[in-house]
């Protein structure tokens, strides 16, 4: 949470001692805030209760009805300051706008709280504007923000004692509900319990969500562990409306029973790591009941239209007459231990390497045993070629094994040897006398091998074949050899 927004939660409740966890003290000396003594209308300032991002609060006494009250004054410091005279001045002109809407906005709440008169409401007595800013006197409260600390006083927290502070402040949601208006900051800083333990809902802080909308700035607006996932932004099909107070006091119930911060909605809406309360097993919270533990889990729900709607509905699941439904599917963090003390870690989840695909080996292998087949085939050409005599049991070049599928060693697959074609009839002479026609006569060096013999023993061997083919050498005594020997035809192809 960032620091200027804890220091506006703790002055607005600094009406008491706080035991918020990282509470700020207030800061009496402000340069910004008014000197004791100071007068403000009727009410004489006395010290500073609170200094927050947006105005400080005081201690001051009513000179008209000699009762004390707390005075707060509007003052947002990213826009304005205090002036040599006391006035409250910009710091620059371009925040006119900004500082207008947000006086307007803090006026607005001022008349809204003037019209509610609720125990467990902010009592506003007046409100005024003077020194270029506005000012609102609301009633001054003994007391202490709620937190873990302040309820644990009366001992182990069970059904009774968290009804008791549940109730009023769903009275007070439900009147405020019933004229349209929702608060929208509810945080244990806004809740001050009692001596008698009644709890008191603070102001709403309308000015900084007013100024935050016009500066885009959120995280000044929102307290992420309180704030559900429709305050973020405008997003279509998410209103705000009685559902986002509830979720706001669910979480508030949630550090109570808990003693953690709930995860922020937005953490929530991408991975929801946060126990089911009613589902930690065995419970750390004997005294809860479980439709106690449930209803609060149904508050929390991260989309709004899985939250109750009223707060009739709430009451209703509190009472028992309805079942809560179950909440929706979360992400079990690995430690259990931790989850049953109420402990949550946001996680982010990688996404997992892609495997090696078989596949992929398997046609690099299946290349390979096809390479050393080949080379196999082609050294036995040449062994045949040479024209040694072949032994009775001719031996296999060791090879390498490869595994292909199915597995299995590769087999050697011997060359047949295709028969001969039978020789044609030979034509009958014409004549009886004419003699058959003489082979054509070649020269000394003229002939397959001669032309071929600058080249290596395969290489020459197919070049001598495909000589062989051309009429030029067809009746020459190198190629009729070749087709007189069926191992060197075989060999070569060469029919």
């Amino acid at each position: 949470m960032p620091p200027g927004l804890r220091r506006e939660g703790v002055f607005h409740a600094t009406m008491h001692l706080s035991d918020a966890p990282g509470a700020l003290p207030p800061s009496p000396d402000s340069h910004d805030a008014l000197k004791p003594g100071a007068r403000i209308g009727e009410f004489i300032v006395e010290r500073v209760l609170g200094v927050g991002g947006f105005g400080i609060v005081y201690l001051a006494v009513d000179q008209v009805l000699l009762r004390q009250v707390a005075v707060k004054e509007y003052l947002p410091t990213p826009l304005a300051g205090r002036g040599g005279d006391g006035r409250v001045v910009l710091r620059s002109p371009a925040h006119r706008d900004t500082f207008d809407a947000g006086l307007r906005s803090f006026v607005n709440e001022a008349q809204l709280l003037g019209r509610f008169d609720h125990p467990s409401l902010v009592k506003v007595h007046r409100f005024w504007e003077a020194n270029g800013t506005a000012y609102m006197a609301m009633h001054y409260y003994e007391g202490q923000v709620a937190g873990p600390r302040r309820l644990a006083q009366g001992g182990p927290l069970d059904d009774t004692r968290l009804r008791a502070f549940l109730d009023p402040l769903l009275d007070a949601l439900d009147l405020l509900h019933r004229a349209g208006v929702y608060h929208r900051d509810i945080s244990p800083d806004n809740i001050l319990v009692l001596p008698g333990g009644r709890p008191v809902l603070l102001d709403f802080g309308a000015a900084r969500q007013v100024i935050g909308d016009r500066t885009q700035s959120l995280t000044a607006v929102l307290k992420p562990s309180f704030a559900p996932v429709e305050q973020y932004g405008d997003v279509p099909g998410m209103r705000q409306g009685p559902w986002t107070d509830l979720y706001a006091l669910g979480a508030v119930v949630h550090h109570l029973v808990t003693g953690q911060m709930p995860p922020p909605a937005a953490v929530r809406a991408v991975r929801d790591a946060m126990p089911v309360l009613a589902a930690v097993q065995p419970s750390p919270w004997p005294a809860l009941s479980r439709g106690m533990l449930a209803s609060v889990d149904w508050m929390l729900a991260v989309l709004p239209g899985h939250r109750p709607q009223s707060v009739k509905e709430l009451r209703d699941a509190l009472d028992g007459i309805v079942v809560p439904p179950s909440p929706t599917h979360r992400v079990v963090p690995e430690a259990v231990e931790a989850a049953a003390e109420g402990a949550w870690h946001t996680t982010v989840q990688l996404p997992p390497k892609a495997p090696r695909h078989a596949p992929v080996r398997a046609r690099r292998m299946a290349w390979v045993a096809g390479v050393a087949l080949c080379l196999a085939g082609l050294g036995a050409w040449t062994v045949g070629r040479s024209g040694a005599p072949a032994p009775a049991e001719a031996s296999v070049p060791a090879l390498p094994e490869v595994r292909l599928r199915p597995t299995g060693p590769p087999t050697e697959q011997p060359l047949a040897r295709q028969p001969l074609a039978a020789k044609p009839a030979p034509r009958e002479r014409r004549d009886a006398g004419q003699a058959p026609p003489a082979r054509a006569a070649h020269a000394a060096g003229d002939g397959p091998s001669a032309i071929c013999g600058d080249r290596g023993a395969l290489s020459r061997s197919f070049c001598e074949a495909r000589a062989c083919l051309r009429a030029r050498y067809r009746e020459h005594p190198e190629c009729t050899k070749r087709r007189d020997d069926p191992a060197r035809r075989g060999a070569t192809g060469y029919q």
